[in-house]
Order: C-alpha cells, then structure tokens, then sequence
C-alpha cells in the first residue's frame, strides 16, 4: 500500500541514521545517532515507504506554535501573504496575546507537529508523522487545512523519551482516505510495550478499507461538542471581536472558525447520520493545569535521564 510513498517525521521520533534532536541544539549532543527506527516509522518501512526526511517543529514541543530559533521559523503555506506583517517573531508574540488576530494564526500558531502540517498542506508529502500530547497533531491539522488524527491513547505504540503517558502518536495527511490507510498500518499493540498494553483491549473501529464512504458508516457514532468551551476559546483570543452567544437554532455569528464548525456538524448530521450532543466538562480547568504538570514534568524527568545516561552519572 505504501510501496515508494515519501512519509516525512518529526524530529521527536527516532530514525535510523539522524539524530533525534526535538528541534533543539542540545537532545543530539545526549543521545547521538539513532541505530534503530521508532516502531511507526519500522511498520511504514516494511509497507514499503520511503522516509522522505525529519521535520522540523517547535522547539521540545512544549506549545503549539511554529517557532524555533534553532532551525528556523515554519510558516503556514495558506499564510504567506501574512508573513511580512508577522515581522520579528518576539515582537510577534506581544502583537498577537495583545491584539489578538485570527488570520495571524495562519502565519504562527501551528505546533508543535508544525512543518508536518506545513508539509502536508503545501502537496511536498502526502503523509507525515507528528506527535499530539496537547494538540500538537489537531492543532497545526486544523490551521493547515489537512487531515490529523490524535488516536485513543495507546492505540499507536511508541516508545517515547520526551512525555511517555501524555503522547499520542499519528499522522497528517492529505485526504481522509490517506489518514484511513495510514493508521491502520501504524497502529496495533507491541507485545512488549507498556503503554500499547494499556489499549488492547480497547475496541477499535473495523478496518473496512473500501466501506468507509458508506453515508451508514458513522449512523452508530455519537459526537460530543461543547460551544460554550469554543466560544470561550475564541473570545479569549480575539479581544477586540467580542463572539455573541452560539444559538443552535439562530446563529447569525458571521466568526470564521464557528462557522467552519456549523457547517461540520449540519454535514456530519444530514449527510452520515452522526448523532451530536451538547456537553460539558467539569473542573475543565484544574484538569488542564493537571495536564501541562503532567507533561512539564516528564519532560524534565526524560532530560535529566538523558543527561545522566551520556555523562555515566549518579543520582546523589
């Protein structure tokens, strides 16, 4: 299926023969040269893909944007024409959190999987791995105008020394065909590897290769979506543009990004037979500090782990 396919992959994974440098001037010096591939990107080889390069990212994958002062800046190809308004990039940042502009977002914010999105979205690859522990996949999917999947945890195995329990490893894709295809070949448990183990069990959606356009597919999926949460998100963002309340039955908001979402749900609704929900999440927000603990810390645990693997040390 794969036979003479360029995939590309992010800098966080391990690929035979690079380093693994998490876009960062320092994780190669750890750890050297990689003498084995990550099992992704070993099941792709086997398929017959060819493994295009590494990508770039935002540096240690700690937010969702493009920039990296290491390797250089990824920009959204649909942002071109916004590049030279963007200016310096710190100047950039003050601009953005302080006058906030959706079309901004096409220039900047699209990490940290970012020149996977912007490899996709500008027809260089048809696929590429990224990974997701906040919405590094979603994120720069969503900004690029591609397909990404952030699988149920564990569904795709890996074997991960930046963020072991919060990463979930995927793809970007150009179609949802591509998407289909490729994580059927990626996912699947190793019998070795704990955090796949905690999936087994899971239940997987069937592997129809030819049925997946049937409009029947989806008549047995429910999907959750909570407009409070995104009205908020957007309001946040776009300071000078106060959003008015979202009314399911007369939404006259003109706002871009709940329109887009308007128009995915009347598709998913009339055209598959998708059943939506309104819902909420309590304590959303003790949840998310929770989160970025989680991940801050098991960053800086995998560090220190690799700093005393390359020097022999102690702990003391």
């Amino acid at each position: 299926v794969f036979d003479g396919v360029p995939v590309g992959v992010k800098d966080e994974y391990q690929v035979k023969g690079y380093y693994s440098t998490y876009a960062t001037t320092f994780r190669a010096g750890l750890e050297g040269i990689q003498y084995e591939d990550d099992i992704v990107v070993e099941r792709l080889r086997k398929l017959g893909a060819i493994i295009f390069g590494k990508l770039n990212m935002q540096e240690i994958g700690i937010v969702a944007s493009s920039v990296n002062p290491n390797f250089g800046n990824i920009f959204n190809p649909y942002g071109k024409d916004l590049h030279r308004e963007a200016g310096p990039f710190p100047f950039f940042f003050f601009f953005f959190f302080f006058f906030g502009d959706l079309q901004m977002l096409k220039v900047l914010f699209s990490g940290s999987s970012s020149a996977s999105g912007a490899a996709v979205a500008a027809g260089l690859l048809p696929v590429a791995l990224g990974a997701d522990g906040g919405g590094s996949i979603r994120i720069p999917s969503s900004l690029n105008g591609v397909v990404g999947l952030s699988a149920t945890f564990g569904r795709v195995p890996h074997v991960d020394y930046g963020c072991w329990s919060h990463v979930h490893k995927g793809a970007l894709t150009t179609t949802l065909r591509d998407q289909m295809l490729t994580y059927y070949a990626i996912s699947g448990a190793m019998d070795d590897n704990v955090v796949s183990q905690t999936s087994k069990s899971a239940t997987n959606p069937p592997k129809h290769f030819h049925g997946f356009q049937n409009a029947n597919a989806l008549s047995d999926v429910t999907v959750g979506i909570w407009w409070d949460c995104l009205l908020f998100l957007l309001d946040h963002s776009t300071s000078k543009k106060k959003i008015k309340q979202h009314n399911n039955k007369h939404n006259n908001n003109n706002n871009i990004v709940v329109k887009q979402c308007d128009d995915v749900v009347r598709t998913l609704k009339e055209h598959y037979n998708v059943k939506i929900k309104n819902y909420t999440i309590d304590h959303l927000k003790e949840i998310v500090k929770s989160h970025q603990y989680g991940i801050l810390t098991e960053f800086a645990a995998g560090l220190i782990t690799a700093y005393l693997n390359k020097y022999k040390c102690k702990y003391t």
